[in-house]
């Protein structure tokens, strides 16, 4: 088998070397050292603020990530976590059986000054959690060699042991009282129900301002087709939970219609959702609101930093409801039974090659293509926008080391013998059947039916590595986003911002998907959502180098990167890195306007 792969890899001369060492080229002194990723290289925190800190490490190596700080008096690492305990600058380190990667962090004041004096910071700050169920409270405090205790307000609800290990006992709520040394207190807010942190959606915040006055106001909310019925059982809930009576009128409202069939931004709704990929198209029609700098904090507080960059233009413009966007793996049980087998591109065609079966991929079409193409981009996109008064200018970079890496292995798959385009006018497959599909997450359903009515049994994977240690084959992480209508007074904006929180809550999140199985935005729902395997392996990418964050691209990226991937299919077989760049660089072009 392994001199089977060695063969199907070696199109060009260069091709085997290429993928052992995806990253580095053709150097004899490669590192021995696992590859370790950090989210960020650089990231800004204001003096209490609390971050987890994500890090990939290279699959095939065991062992313990250890953090470091280069000064404690401006960033503490604990377990995973990274609190601003005073302002001025620290590097942040994560080593990994020998192989390291560094962040560098600047912390500012914030609420309480910039002082290192008399602090103490905790996280979480509330939880909701199922009874039985355990969590645990990690804190930092200065001076650092401090004590706290740790107290629950009503242990018949839940128990705290004195290393912050929190036990939930019945349904009910209280409160974690963390004492330090220094004088400082801070607490953690805990709702224990049968439905909480498990799955469920009662006892979950509802994100509401309940001192406003919602009374007499009317709100129009769009919706899709599918939603609309829903939409308006949860807008119910909303008067009924806040003791509201705001008019809403719920109306068919589509991802595409901020494209095709919104002539004025009065013409949208006063709420409505869109996509990553329309936030410009919205934004140049005027129907943008910007996000207020609190509810800023509370999207990167409960969303993390993937979905606050996402929703951001010039300024933020939308609230982040879910990341079901990105494409997953679906292999045939009959053919695989450890899904290791299929862990890499190479051990993927080389069973499809011995089997006599085919793995589909739309690489005819741009969503799929365009992340190929990024595929070693390290995570990060390749195409940025900078708006201005409606207008913008575009900086694509598809033309770099990265994309030409991307379109090398774009060809080589497209020019594989096991790959199928099922964009091809024949839905049959050509050979014995299909090993494996690389589909979007919103066609999970229906593909499941069509394999299913076919005799295959069908199970989710992660997308595939694209070579031992490398990175995994590239997959857009979008969002769907609820927008506030631009032209509404101030003071609507004001309710109309409340609603969309509402909708984008942990509440209406757990609610939504019980109802449609997308994929939570709410960091604190993940567990809840791992009953699904296809939502699992687009997490397991997210974390894993295996997403490209999808922030407000134009949406004729689709099409053109179509239309380069066309162009490649057809460069022969001996084609020079000149003639791959000469496609990116119009590429590019054909983007930057």
């Amino acid at each position: 088998m392994k001199n089977r792969k060695l063969r199907r890899w070696m199109i060009a001369g260069s091709a085997l070397c290429f993928f052992a060492v995806p990253l580095t080229g053709c150097n004899a002194n490669v590192s021995t050292y696992p590859s370790v990723k950090l989210e960020f290289s650089e990231l800004q925190m204001s003096v209490g603020e609390s971050k987890l800190l994500h890090v990939s490490v290279q699959k095939g190596y065991d062992g313990e990530v250890r953090w470091f700080s280069s000064n404690e008096n401006v960033i503490l690492i604990k377990d995973g976590y990274a609190f601003a305990v005073g302002v001025g600058q620290a590097k942040v380190t994560a080593s990994f059986a020998g192989g390291y990667a560094d962040l560098n962090v600047t912390v500012v004041e914030g609420e309480g000054g910039g002082s290192t004096t008399d602090r103490l910071s905790i996280s979480p700050k509330s939880k909701s959690i199922a009874p039985g169920k355990s969590f645990k409270i990690t804190y930092s405090i200065y001076p650092t060699d401090s004590k706290v205790t740790f107290t629950s307000g009503n242990t018949a609800v839940a128990t705290v042991d004195e290393n912050g290990n929190v036990t939930a006992v019945t349904d009910g709520t209280t409160n974690i009282t963390v004492t330090g040394e220094n004088g400082k207190v801070a607490v953690c807010a805990v709702t224990v129900s049968a439905e909480g942190g498990g799955g469920g959606a009662e006892g979950r915040d509802i994100a509401v301002d309940r001192n406003l006055n919602y009374s007499g106001v009317s709100i129009r909310v769009g919706a899709p087709k599918n939603q609309v019925a829903w939409m308006n059982s949860i807008l119910g809930e909303f008067n009924s939970m806040t003791g509201s009576s705001i008019s809403f009128t719920v109306s068919e409202f589509e991802e595409g219609d901020g494209v095709s069939n919104l002539p004025t931004a009065d013409s949208a709704p006063d709420i409505f959702p869109y996509a990553s990929d329309q936030t410009l198209s919205f934004y140049q029609l005027g129907a943008l609101s910007n996000v207020s700098r609190s509810d800023g904090n509370w999207i990167k507080d409960n969303m993390g930093e993937d979905a606050y960059k996402a929703a951001r233009l010039q300024n933020l413009v939308g609230i982040p409801f879910t990341s079901d966007n990105g494409s997953v793996m679906f292999y045939d049980k009959n053919v695989v039974s450890d899904p290791s087998q299929i862990d890499t591109l190479e051990e993927l065609f080389a069973l499809a090659d011995e089997k006599d079966l085919e793995v589909d991929l739309k690489y005819g079409d741009g969503f799929y293509s365009a992340p190929i193409l990024q595929s070693f981009a390290g995570g990060n996109s390749l195409y940025t926008l900078t708006p201005t008064d409606r207008s913008y200018n575009a900086v694509s970079t598809f033309a770099s080391e990265e994309g030409l890496q991307g379109a090398k292995l774009l060809k080589r798959i497209i020019s594989d013998p096991s790959i199928r385009n099922v964009n091809a006018s024949a839905p049959i497959p050509s050979k014995n059947g299909v090993l494996a599909t690389i589909v979007d997450v919103s066609k999970v359903a229906s593909f499941k039916k069509e394999m299913a009515d076919n005799g295959a049994q069908y199970a989710t994977a992660p997308l595939p590595f694209i070579s031992d240690g490398g990175p995994r084959l590239g997959s857009y992480l979008g969002y769907k986003f609820y927008g506030v209508n631009n032209t509404l007074s101030a003071a609507n904006k004001i309710i109309a911002f409340n609603v969309a929180k509402f909708l984008a809550s942990e509440y209406v999140q757990a609610k939504r998907f019980d109802e449609f199985k997308s994929k939570p935005t709410i960091l604190d729902l993940e567990d809840y959502a791992m009953g699904e395997s296809h939502i699992q392996s687009l997490t397991e990418q997210a974390k894993n180098n295996g997403t490209i964050l999808l922030t407000a691209c134009g949406l004729e990226l689709w099409s053109e990167a179509q239309t380069a991937a066309q162009s490649i299919k057809a460069l022969p077989a001996n084609a020079s890195d000149n003639d791959y760049m000469e496609i990116l660089r119009l590429l590019d072009s054909a983007l930057e306007r």
